[in-house]
Order: structure tokens, then sequence, then C-alpha cells
């Protein structure tokens, strides 16, 4: 029996390189079994005559492709080659990291009203201060508002009181390092009496990561114009300047504070915030967007299995895909649920095997 061991390597832009390392080890201590051995007869000490068929060969091979930056919402797809007489049988897919690229974690819009599992509100005046969903009669003006009404006291009651909106959710995956994250929202006041746009009351918007945050804006009310919207799209944030470090609860918040104003007016004031988004870039475990492989030689779609860690995951095919003429291209595409664009970096591992007459 004649065994060789054969090793192809494929590397995603280049050509497909063989490397033969090939081990022999044929005896003749026994009598010929049918004809599929050589019968030899000695006619001197170094000379033999005979005649036999070939006997089989065994060979197996291991193959590694590498398949990277593989834009899945694009439809790009992972391939390995199998050559002419061989067939590969099992094919251990790595994969060693996953980009989840602009996905929109937060993106209100109040068309329908608000989800109370994600928003809640708190104040130092709660006897003036109110909060609701503004459900516009016409547009697309739907919103979230804090109302401010008279206080019918004497002094300086609004002094130091502070109200806000938050808005709080899990954010189960790891940060890009330095990879910006993008806010967005609008906003607008309506009041009857504009003494309420005192130059030293603030509307401000604070992000709040785990037990780290960071004040974005701070601005004054007397810089805006009554019942008119504006829109505060925020620099972008570099997360590692505020050592923000998701995994881990992430609080949009949002309010008024009237420092030491001093003011107490009559009437009314209502601050409004409409069309908030909060747009990252993470790096997901497989399982949490569901991230799934087909083989479509054999129309085969399994999950990949989650490894220790982020972005990381693997899975194992076995199947047959058959080479052919200058080698035969099998391919595998992936799918997920996510709403960001998903990138993916994989290495593919096959075993493979050939069998002919020698």
């Amino acid at each position: 029996m004649f065994i060789s061991s054969f090793i192809f390597i494929f590397n995603f832009n280049s050509d497909l390189n063989y490397n033969f390392v090939e081990h022999s080890n044929i005896n003749q201590d026994h009598e010929p079994n049918d004809d599929t051995e050589l019968e030899l007869s000695q006619s001197s000490l170094s000379e033999y005559s005979g005649v036999g068929k070939a006997q089989n060969v065994t060979e197996s091979g291991n193959g590694y492709f590498q398949n990277y930056n593989l834009d899945i919402n694009n439809n790009d797809k992972a391939s390995i080659i199998v050559p002419q007489n061989w067939k590969a049988n099992k094919i251990i897919c790595n994969i060693s990291q996953i980009y989840e690229f602009n996905k929109y974690w937060v993106n209100c819009t109040f068309d329908s009203g608000f989800d109370s599992n994600f928003w809640s509100n708190k104040t130092d005046r709660p006897q003036n201060v109110s909060f609701g969903w503004y459900d516009a009669p016409t547009g697309t003006n739907d919103s979230l508002y804090i109302r401010f009404n008279e206080t019918n006291e004497v002094g300086t009651p609004w002094n130091y009181k502070d109200s806000h909106l938050n808005y709080t959710f899990y954010l189960p995956n790891q940060k890009i390092p330095f990879e910006p994250w993008y806010i967005d929202f609008n906003y607008r006041v309506i009041t009857n009496n504009t003494a309420w746009l005192d130059g030293k009351v603030e509307h401000y918007f604070i992000l709040y990561v785990n037990d780290r945050m960071a004040d974005f804006k701070q601005d004054k009310l007397d810089t805006i114009s009554n019942n008119t919207w504006y829109n505060d799209n925020l620099i972008p944030i570099t997360p590692e300047l505020y050592n923000f470090d998701p995994p881990g609860t992430v609080t949009l918040q949002f309010g008024i504070d009237f420092k030491n104003s001093g003011i107490n007016p009559s009437g009314f004031f209502k601050m409004f915030y409409d069309n908030i988004t909060l747009r990252l870039s993470s790096i997901p475990k497989p399982s949490q967007i569901n991230l799934t492989i087909n083989d479509e030689t054999n129309e085969d779609t399994k999950e990949i299995n989650d490894l220790v860690g982020y972005g990381k995951g693997i899975i194992n095919l076995e199947n047959i895909w058959n080479g052919d003429v200058g080698g035969k291209s099998h391919y595998f595409s992936f799918s997920h649920n996510s709403s960001g664009n998903i990138i993916v970096y994989s290495d593919f591992y096959s075993q493979a095997t050939s069998a002919r007459k020698a």
C-alpha cells in the first residue's frame, strides 16, 4: 500500500498552491494477493522482472482558506477550492472577528407613542412639572415633553431645580476601539411667557455608560426662539475619551436645570424632544445577531456557535465537496438578523481525501 500526505493552501487573493510530502513503504515478503501487487522474479542480485497491476493509493489532505472582510449585507461569500480527483468531507469554519457597523440602538420618532419600558422621568418640583407625549394633529412632530407650570409662590422656588427624561437600555456588545458613536435629536420650546427663557437656565444632554458619564450639551434657554425646532447633531463621541466600556447599561438623559437663576415666571413653558437616535458600531457574539452559515453546494444551513469572548465563533460541517479540473470552488454564504452592517472574518480548514491507482 502506497500512502502520501497532501497539503493545499489557499489565500483569498492568490492562486492555489500545492505542496506534496510523500512517504512510501512497499514490502514483498508474502505471496501476491490476486493482481493488485507486483509479482517479482529475481534474475540477478540487482535485477527483477515481473508483471502486475497498479496498487491503490490513499492520499489525505488539509486545506486552509482565509475569507476576510466579508460584507454580509452585500452578499459576500466565503469559498474553498477542491482539486481534481479530491473530495473534501469535513470543514471547520472558525469565525475570528465580527463587526456590526452603524446599528441604531436608539431610534425614537414617537409617531406611535413611546415605550415606558425604556423611558422614565424625574423632577425636583413634581407639584409644578409634568411629563407626557405630544400627538401632533398634523405632520411628524409627535414628541415627548417636559412641562413647567407657574408656582404661585413668592421667592425663588425654581432655584437649583432639575427635571429630566431618561432613555435606558442594555448594550450587550463590546465596543470597537476608537470607533465613534453618533447621537442626534431635535428639540423646541413652546411658552406663553418668554421670561422662562432665561440666560441662566440650561437645557442639557448627558450620556451614561455603566458608572461613567459625560455631559455633551449645556446650552442656555435664552439662545432658543419660541416654537422653533432645532436639530442637535452632536460631534461624534469617541468612547475611550470618557472611559465608556460596554457591554453594560446605557442611559440618554435630556433635561432642564434652573441653576441659580432666581426666576419665578408666570404661565408655562414646555420642552419637546423628537427624533432621538444613537448609532454606533460594536463587536457582537454570533448568537446575538443569529449568525448562520449556508453551504450552498449541499443546501445546508447551520447556526454559528459562540466561542469565549466577542466576535468569535465556530461550526463544523460534514458533507461531500468534490473537486474538478483546475480546482472546483464551493461557496458559503452568511445571514443574520441585525439592523447593522455585518462584516465577518473567517478561516476555513478542510479535510480531503483522494483514491487513485498508482
